[in-house]
């Protein structure tokens, strides 16, 4: 009943290599985005604008509020928001480009 053929048979009808591949497509698109980000637009927008010594990203970062004995770090949370708009954008100038490449050759 629960035998490895069985086994086979419902990962050939569920059609889990289409998974697999979609699986290891978005990790790529991941990585790649993480690149991007990590290291063109990050570098962009990590300066040091008062002069302190430290830049303004990881001040951010480090901002937090305790509440009951609890730190709360809200500046990671704004950090987090702010690279998943970089993303966003990064993914919507990718699917315009594309788009515009497949009006062109399709």
């Amino acid at each position: 009943m629960f035998g490895f053929k069985y086994f086979i048979n419902f990962l050939v009808e569920n059609k889990i290599h289409g998974l697999i591949i979609g699986n290891i497509l978005a990790n790529g698109a991941f990585e790649l985005t993480n690149s991007i980000l990590n290291n063109i637009f990050v570098p962009l927008i990590n300066v040091d604008m008062n002069y302190d010594g430290k830049s303004d990203i990881e001040t951010i970062s480090n901002k937090s509020i305790k509440i009951f004995n609890s730190k709360i770090r809200y500046g990671r949370v704004i950090i987090s928001v702010i690279k998943i708009i970089l993303v966003s954008y990064i993914l919507f100038i990718i699917t315009i480009c594309i788009s515009k490449i497949m009006n062109i050759y399709g």
